[in-house]
């Protein structure tokens, strides 16, 4: 799903992105596609993806602007969908918001963050603010949405799950220098990455292919993935 301010071609790229690494994982997985559209047509809590930035700016603590609107914090974002009762039917949960995100590490918030991903419930939280605010072409930063959520797609995936070509970088990442699981952690180090995969048109290098194909056992056939 994505919020009401997201462009279209934004929200299609990103669609896209999830639609790649599901391919790649070689699992069968239906992804439902919300839009932004309400879920019902009440103001109750949970009615719409809007609603849940709205309810999570008024609980989170945070109040910054790093020159890109008022910053939402992730951690208060997923914990609405803990709390959701959607829950009750076990699904993945993808969020593309048009918000400034950030997080905290060590106890402490940072600039900003991409978005944020956990493995475990599973979900995520993807901002396209930054990208369509400093990128040009349209083409290149479309590509860009698109690696985006293929990447955090990956890592719900538990890529990469290997012990060997990996770093620690905010996370477990690949280090091929051509992946859509290497980090990158400004806007033109993810330029340059989208560049080379698209040139290339590997998206997803061996080891991580592997990484798939040794993980596809361990998942039992889930309810549909929601985006």
């Amino acid at each position: 799903m994505w919020t009401s301010n997201v462009p279209e071609a934004e929200a299609q790229a990103a669609k896209q992105g999830v639609i790649d690494t599901v391919k790649a994982s070689g699992q069968k997985r239906e992804i439902i596609v919300f839009g932004s559209n309400p879920f019902n047509h009440s103001n109750q809590p949970f009615s719409s993806p809007d609603w849940y930035i709205d309810e999570t700016i008024k609980r989170q603590a945070l109040r910054r602007d790093a020159g890109f609107g008022p910053q939402v914090d992730v951690s208060e974002v997923t914990r609405l969908f803990y709390e959701e009762p959607y829950q009750e039917q076990p699904h993945w949960e993808v969020f593309i918001v048009n918000h400034d995100l950030n997080g905290k590490q060590d106890g402490k918030y940072i600039n900003f963050v991409f978005g944020s991903t956990s493995p475990i419930f599973p979900a995520s939280i993807q901002s396209v603010t930054r990208l369509i605010g400093s990128v040009r072409p349209n083409d290149l930063k479309l590509a860009m949405v698109r690696r985006l959520l293929r990447h955090e797609v990956g890592h719900m995936f538990w890529l990469p799950s290997r012990s060997h070509n990996v770093e620690e970088n905010l996370g477990r990442h690949c280090t091929s220098q051509i992946c859509t699981m290497k980090q990158g952690i400004t806007i033109d180090a993810w330029a340059k990455q989208t560049s080379q995969e698209e040139n290339s048109g590997i998206y997803f290098c061996n080891d991580c292919l592997a990484d798939f194909a040794r993980l596809q056992p361990r998942y039992k056939p889930l309810p549909a993935s929601n985006e």
